[in-house]
């Protein structure tokens, strides 16, 4: 079992990549094009536009996707986002100090 999960980890870790490198790519091609390269993900990085994600994906596992789930209660997915979205945001905010430079001086909250 263990050989099995070890194996299966950098599979699932090589195949994310491979997904979210494809999106970006895609992404780069169509705003690149429309001569505002990296205007998507400028777009998305805007907290409002994350919290109304996150709510439109919660209502929509708790209505549409229910029969599919079974015992898997929408609020253990909700805390699966937190979670995740909590890990990701610590993570960029060690790693990265201009970040915390850059948002100290614009807050993602006040337009600019």
């Amino acid at each position: 079992m263990i050989n099995r999960f070890r194996s299966a980890v950098p599979r699932g870790v090589v195949a994310g990549v491979l997904g979210a490198t494809a999106i970006a790519f895609w992404f780069l091609i169509i705003d690149g094009s429309q001569g505002q390269p990296f205007r998507t993900p400028g777009f998305l990085a805007g907290v409002m536009l994350f919290v109304a994600f996150e709510a439109f994906f919660m209502g929509l596992m708790a209505l549409a996707a229910e029969f599919l789930l079974g015992p898997l209660a929408w609020w253990a997915i909700a805390v699966g986002n937190l979670l995740a979205s909590v890990a990701l945001g610590w993570y960029l905010w060690v790693k990265h100090p201009k970040l915390q430079k850059v948002l100290a001086e614009r807050p993602l909250d006040k337009p600019d």
